[in-house]
């Protein structure tokens, strides 16, 4: 005995399969999305702090993700800190005064004034 497929079943198969082999390449195109991150960072920071933490560190990280768009907004001043949904890291110095942000300890600086050492942070 032999077993057909009836011609229903032929276009069945035929489109089952079809589906199946798109299906396997869009999620192989997904996953391929995923191996390198893509997108914008925007960055808030003082003139000094992007010298001192930001540029050194800048040709390593677009060496490393060469698909990210880095933003960088310079102030020459100290001043509150950015509007919250603008940026998506500020660096500024001196006490957190906005409670909805989160905030770390980045670095500890020392200068001597007069003859003081003075602390920022």
């Amino acid at each position: 005995r032999t077993i057909a497929l009836t011609e229903a079943g032929k276009i069945l198969y035929e489109n089952c399969q079809n589906f199946h082999n798109d299906l396997k390449n869009i999620v192989e195109t997904v996953k391929e999305t995923h191996k390198r991150p893509r997108g914008k960072i925007k960055i808030a920071a003082l003139q000094n702090v992007s010298n001192l933490i930001i540029a050194p560190i800048l040709d390593k990280f677009f060496q490393q993700y060469p698909d990210i768009e880095v933003f960088i907004n310079l102030d020459k001043a100290l001043g509150p800190v950015p509007d919250i949904n603008e940026y998506d890291v500020a660096f500024r110095s001196g006490k957190q005064l906005d409670s909805t942000a989160i905030s770390r300890l980045f670095f500890k600086h020392e200068y001597v004034v007069g003859g003081q050492i003075c602390l920022t942070y």
